[in-house]
This record gives structure tokens, C-alpha cells and sequence, in this order.
């Protein structure tokens, strides 16, 4: 293999995850690392030996393509009327020119492999707009890592006829962080057999267990503060589990908040003016501290709590869940989600409402040991599984 290019437009947006997924890629293959991103990449996202292939912001080429495609739905009709057929799409001055600019400056050949995080139609489009400019024979591997839900816009179904060409001339490798993902590539035609589950997490962390919490019940709340996130529940539930230790005794809960990114600010002061004013026991571990404050709450906790809207997961995945796993931590997650799939062997509980999820919380409290033996034990297999995954496998069989 001549390099893998990790194809991240929007990087710095998305942040967490996607880092941590190209630095278990990086880790994991022998070839040379390349990097296409939003130019003005923060300094501390940057992978020691990987080459950064920036390209212009990338919400100008999603507005441009969303735009163009309600302009051609009008002009289409027009044609109809004309009877005329319309004409081919285009992305003449948007993201597929900047990737083939990069693509002719990497000299992109049949020996390397594409990654795609970020599996939008606009960049699905992109990239084969790009291909088209590079000789057949010469077109990489791609493996596309995700799926974003589709708003049945004309260009998204465009993307995956164009992208079912790779499939037929096999070099095309789909992947799903869930089962309910995989389940949606196949209903755009690709088939499920071919689909494989993959999940990323930095397992060159140790794994560590932490005591039975006498004292303290250190539970974290991790990543970006969004409204989907369910930051605003967590005054409801550590009340709730408040009372609940009034009543049958158990130890009081710390939360460890690490924020990550703040998409939502107007909701990240709501929710420090209401957890003090509540009198809520909490650490932050402010946006400022980046990736490095998120692995020091999983390492000090003893559960993460992710009170998420389930209706805004019922395919995607979640980097939080897939590290709390790895990492040996019991999880209470929103039931009725693709949440649930992070609750296996017993390592954790699927609840619904804040009261039930402080139960939840309780119950891993009063029962810590048995909770933790089983997260200890899923850990194991979930890292053994990850060295042996099919994108690895890939990358380094080629690599060889």
C-alpha cells in the first residue's frame, strides 16, 4: 500500500470521535497517513507523522450542493414541461474539485486506501466526482465508515448510485458503528452480508477498575453539550438519585462533566447555574482540557450516564458509549436506542425518564462490584475484537 488518506472534511467540527478513530487507524497500519481536512485544523488535532491535506471549509460546499439541488428540482420540472432531459449533476465548483486538486497532488493510485468519516452525500459526491477525473484502473479502495441520515434530497440518492459503482468493481468496504446503520446502507442497495460492525476506541489505554464507591459515586457526563445530549436532565437526575439515597441509603454522586466542544452555550450556563443552585456535587472538566479532560473523567469514574434523546438515535452510534465500553466503565444509556447495543453481559442499564435513570445509576452504586466485573470482562473482548477488525485487517494486509 502506497498511503491511507483519511478523507475528514469537517474535522474540527466534529471533533472527538473521528480524532480518536485516526488515531487507532495511525496506530494500526504500516502505510503513510495523509489527512484531508478543513484548513485551519487546531494544532493539537494533528497526528505525529501524518501529512494534513487541508481544503476550504467545508459548510460552503454543503450549502452550494443543498442549494443546487433545490435549483435543479425547479429547473427539472421546467424541463418536463419543455420535455427536455435535465442535465447531469455537478459539482463543478465545490469539495469534488478541492479533492481532486489533492487527489493529482498525492499522484492517488489503485494502491491506496481511501477512509471516509464523514459519509454525507456531499461528500459521497465529491469523491466521485474527483474519481471521475482519475483513469479507473487507478481508483483506490474506499472505506466508508459512516452514514448521516438521509433527507431524501435528490443529490444523496445521486451519491449512492455513483458510490454502487466501487461496490462492483470491488473497492468499495462498508462499515457501521450499529446494526441499525448497517440496516440503513442496505436499504440504499448495499448488501447487509457485506456491511461490517467496527468500533473505534484508544485501547493503548490501560484498562483499570476502580474500588467500590464507599464514599463517593463518581459518575461522568461526557462530550459536546448539545440539547440531544440530555446536559439539561442532569439537575432532575442527580435530585433524583438524591432522594433515592434519602430513602434506602447508598453513597452520595459526584458528577464529572466533561464537556468537550460547546455547541450550545445558552444550555452550558443553564446547566452550571442549575446544578449549583440545586447544590449538586460536580467537577468540570471544561472544553479547554479537550481530549485530555475526557480520559481523565473515564479513568476516575465509576459510570458514565448518557441521557440522550433516543429519538435522535435510532442509527447512529456514539464515541462515548464505544469508549465506556473499552475502557471497563458500567454505562446507564436512554432505552429505546441505539444506545442499547453499548448495554451487553450485563455491564450496564437501559432506562427511560430521569427517575428511572437515577435508579439505574443507584443500582450500579449498590451493586458496583458485580456491575464492574462485568464491564471488566466486555472490555477484554471489545479490545481483542479491535485488533482483529476488518478495516485493520485491510489496511494491513495491503500494507504487507
Amino acid at each position: 500500500m502506497q498511503r491511507v488518506v483519511i478523507i475528514d472534511p469537517d474535522f474540527e467540527q466534529l471533533g472527538g470521535h473521528n480524532i480518536t478513530a485516526n488515531e487507532v487507524i495511525a496506530a494500526h497500519t504500516k502505510a503513510p497517513l495523509d489527512i484531508v481536512c478543513s484548513s485551519g485544523l487546531p494544532e493539537e488535532f494533528i497526528l505525529e507523522g501524518a501529512t494534513v491535506r487541508p481544503v476550504l471549509p467545508f459548510n460552503s460546499y454543503e450549502a452550494h450542493q443543498r442549494s443546487t439541488s433545490l435549483s435543479r428540482k425547479v429547473r427539472t420540472q421546467f424541463q418536463k414541461l419543455l420535455r427536455r432531459k435535465p442535465g447531469p449533476q455537478s459539482d463543478e465548483t465545490g469539495f469534488g474539485v478541492e479533492l481532486l486538486r489533492v487527489f493529482r497532488s498525492m499522484d492517488i493510485s489503485a494502491h491506496d486506501a481511501l477512509i471516509v468519516h464523514t459519509g454525507s452525500a456531499v461528500v459521497l459526491n465529491a469523491i466521485m466526482d474527483a474519481l471521475d477525473g482519475v483513469s479507473e484502473a487507478d481508483w483506490p479502495d474506499l472505506h466508508f465508515r459512516q452514514l448521516r441520515p438521509l433527507e431524501n434530497m435528490s443529490y444523496e440518492r445521486t451519491a449512492h448510485r455513483r458510490l454502487q459503482r466501487m461496490q462492483g468493481l470491488g473497492k468499495l468496504f462498508m462499515y457501521a458503528e450499529t446494526n441499525s446503520f448497517a440496516a440503513k446502507l442496505a436499504t440504499l442497495g448495499y448488501d447487509r452480508r457485506e456491511i461490517e460492525l467496527v468500533e473505534f476506541s484508544d485501547i493503548s489505554r490501560p484498562l483499570n477498575s476502580r474500588p467500590d464507591p464507599e464514599a463517593e459515586f463518581e459518575v461522568a457526563m461526557l462530550g459536546t453539550v448539545r440539547t440531544e445530549k440530555g446536559h439539561g436532565q442532569l439537575v432532575s437526575i442527580a435530585r433524583s438519585y438524591r432522594a433515592i439515597v434519602e430513602r434506602q441509603g447508598g453513597p452520595p454522586m459526584k458528577l464529572l462533566i466533561q464537556t468537550g466542544a460547546v455547541k450550545n452555550r445558552k444550555l452550558y450556563r443553564t446547566m452550571l447555574d442549575d446544578l449549583g443552585e440545586a447544590g449538586i456535587n460536580f467537577e468540570l472538566a471544561g472544553e479547554d482540557t479537550g481530549l485530555a479532560g475526557h480520559w481523565t473523567c473515564l479513568q476516575r469514574c465509576h459510570a458514565v450516564i448518557m441521557p440522550y434523546d433516543h429519538r435522535r438515535y435510532v442509527e447512529r452510534g456514539s464515541g462515548i458509549g464505544i469508549d465506556a465500553v473499552a475502557h471497563a466503565r458500567p454505562l446507564v444509556v436512554a432505552g429505546n436506542s441505539t444506545l442499547e447495543e453499548y448495554i451487553r453481559n450485563g455491564n450496564g442499564i437501559a432506562a427511560n425518564g430521569d427517575r428511572q435513570m437515577a435508579e439505574a445509576l443507584h443500582d450500579i452504586a449498590m451493586n458496583y462490584a458485580g456491575f464492574a466485573d462485568n464491564a471488566l470482562e466486555l472490555a477484554k473482548v471489545f479490545r481483542k475484537q479491535q485488533m482483529q477488525n476488518a478495516l485493520f485487517k485491510r489496511l494491513n494486509a495491503s500494507a504487507s
